[in-house]
C-alpha cells in the first residue's frame, strides 16, 4: 500500500468534484488474490498497515511539512510542492466496522462514517438488521459522535418503486444516513454492464 499515492489521488479527485469525494476503507478481502500478489494476509498486520496509511494520508492532506515514523511506514520531512489540499481540508473517511469487535468499533470513532458488518455465530457474515443500526446509534451517542454517518448497503433493483421507497425509509427511520444500492453479485454474471446500466436508468428510490 502506498498511502501517499492514495492521498494525492483522492485530494485531486476531491478538487475535481468540488469537495464531493468520500473514501471508503476496510481491511480488504484477502481471498481475492492477496497471497498471489504478496500482500499481507494477517488481519492484525493489515489493521496496523491501514491505521498507519490513514495517519499518513490525513497528515499529507493537512499540508507541508510532514513527517511520520511508524512500525511499517517512515516518511522523511517533505518539502515538495503537493497537490492542492482537499476542498474542506480532508476527504471524509467511511470505515468498515465490525459490530462484535470493540477495537473495530472504536477505530470508527476517528472517522466520519461507519460501514457496518456483522459476523454470525458460525463465523460467516449475516445481513444487517434495523436493530444493528439502533445499536450503532447508541454507541455513537455514548461516545459523543451523533454526527457519525451510518451507511447501509442493500438492493432495490428488483423492487417496485413503492417497495424500494419503503426499504430505504425503514433504514432511514432506524437512524441510517446513507443507503447504497450494492449489486455485488453482478461481478459474477455475463450481463453485468447491462444490469448496471438498467439500474442507473431506474434512478434512486424516491421516499
Amino acid at each position: 500500500m502506498r498511502p501517499w499515492k492514495i492521498a494525492s489521488e483522492t485530494a485531486t479527485l476531491d478538487n475535481l468534484s468540488n469537495g464531493r469525494t468520500i473514501l471508503s476503507v476496510g481491511l480488504g478481502a484477502v481471498d481475492t488474490g492477496f497471497t498471489q500478489f504478496g500482500e499481507a494476509t494477517d488481519i492484525r498486520e493489515r489493521a496496523a498497515l491501514m491505521d498507519e496509511c490513514l495517519d499518513i494520508m490525513q497528515g499529507l492532506w493537512a499540508g507541508q511539512p510532514f513527517e511520520y515514523a511508524g512500525n511499517h511506514y517512515q516518511v522523511k520531512p517533505t518539502d515538495f510542492v503537493p497537490p492542492p489540499a482537499p476542498i474542506n481540508g480532508k476527504v471524509p473517511i467511511w470505515m468498515v466496522g465490525k459490530l462484535g469487535s470493540k477495537k473495530s468499533k472504536n477505530r470508527v470513532l476517528k472517522y466520519e462514517g461507519i460501514l457496518p458488518s456483522v459476523q454470525a455465530e458460525d463465523g460467516g457474515w449475516r445481513a444487517l438488521t434495523v436493530q444493528d443500526i439502533e445499536e450503532i446509534r447508541q454507541f455513537a451517542s455514548v461516545n459523543n459522535r451523533e454526527d457519525l454517518e451510518i451507511i447501509v448497503e442493500g438492493e432495490t433493483e428488483k423492487m417496485s418503486p413503492d417497495q424500494a421507497a419503503d426499504e430505504v425509509t425503514r433504514w432511514q427511520a432506524a437512524g441510517a444516513s446513507w443507503f447504497i444500492d450494492a449489486m455485488w453479485q453482478t461481478q459474477f454474471e455475463d450481463n453485468v454492464i447491462d444490469r448496471v446500466r438498467a439500474r442507473l436508468e431506474q434512478g434512486p428510490p424516491l421516499t
